[in-house]
């Protein structure tokens, strides 16, 4: 079943490891539900299969041909794959790793 679901991206300097995702339920005045991703993972899902476990992300084309990346979060029993478009998850990714360049994070 595919839905359309309201996502935010959140990064901090005060944990430069992580990206929040979180997900906006309709009727908007439920509260939402948080994840944290590494942000690496992230960054690299938009190029390759990357993560194990609860958290995977990896390339793909949506259906009108454009390049998206797809991200599952959840244990197999309860998984849900949401798919993010590609070049806003790497425009979003600039920006922090503009705040914190990667391989500079234990130094924040």
């Amino acid at each position: 079943m595919h839905l359309p679901i309201a996502t935010s991206f959140h990064y901090t300097t005060r944990d430069p490891y992580a990206a929040r995702v979180t997900f906006h339920p309709d009727p908007p005045n439920m509260p939402g539900l948080t994840w944290c991703v590494e942000r690496d993972l992230l960054s690299a899902g938009t190029c390759t299969r990357a993560g194990a476990g609860d958290v995977q992300a990896w390339p793909a084309h949506g259906p009108s041909g454009a390049r998206s990346t797809l991200l599952q979060i959840g244990p197999p029993s309860g998984r849900a794959v949401f798919r993010v478009d590609t070049a806003a998850l790497r425009e979003w990714l600039a920006l922090t790793h503009h705040l914190v360049p990667p391989g500079t994070e234990t130094s924040h």
